[in-house]
């Protein structure tokens, strides 16, 4: 092999390793489920892609760190928006005082036999002291909501928190693909850009 030849590969590789270090860092991040709060809709241990270039939506699935270790990941889905009042009574969620159907969750709610809710009864006021989700948070919940018992410290997050939305599976391969949210409001949209 010549000089030239070395060289030559040696800049490919160079470019190479840029460009997926830039696509690392702006555009997507490989992460690993650490817990059961969104099964079965996402499995312990899954390997997923998050897209940082994204609008935040009402129901999306995000993944965020942990404001006190950010080594530490989560991935819930996205119930609350900025200024959102939410509440749930008698197994039913409540934004801005409506009922808001979480169609997500009716293969858990099926699957219930022991007569008790499947998210217990509470509003922001109980929970953080706070009537509506502040600006620039959000209020998050895992879709097993038995599981997810950890909804004070890990319910209401910063949007600096959100490393992006969950978009695609891929490992195990039998899960490889993209994932797609089953809910569309896009009535309800949050830049994270914006202020």
């Amino acid at each position: 092999m010549s000089k030239r030849d070395l060289i030559y590969g040696s800049v490919i590789l160079f470019i190479v390793i840029l460009i997926w270090s830039i696509l690392r860092f702006f555009v997507f991040t490989p992460l690993k489920v650490n817990d059961t709060f969104m099964q079965p809709f996402l499995m312990k241990d899954e390997r997923i892609l998050t897209f940082r270039l994204t609008k935040v939506k009402r129901f999306d699935v995000v993944a965020f760190s942990d404001l006190n270790n950010s080594k530490q990941k989560y991935v819930k889905r996205v119930v609350g928006l900025p200024y959102d009042e939410v509440r749930f009574m008698d197994d039913v969620l409540y934004i801005n005082g409506e009922v808001v159907d979480e169609p997500y969750l009716k293969d858990y709610k099926q699957k219930l036999v022991d007569g008790e809710p499947f998210t217990p009864d509470f509003n922001l006021e109980q929970l953080f002291g706070v009537s509506e989700v502040p600006k620039d948070k959000f209020f998050v919940l895992g879709d097993n909501r038995r599981e997810d018992r950890n909804i004070k410290n890990q319910g209401l997050i910063e949007k600096k928190q959100i490393i992006g939305e969950v978009k695609f599976a891929f490992w195990p391969f039998k899960f490889f693909g993209p994932i797609t949210n089953s809910v569309e409001d896009s009535s309800a949209k949050t830049d994270l850009a914006e202020s």
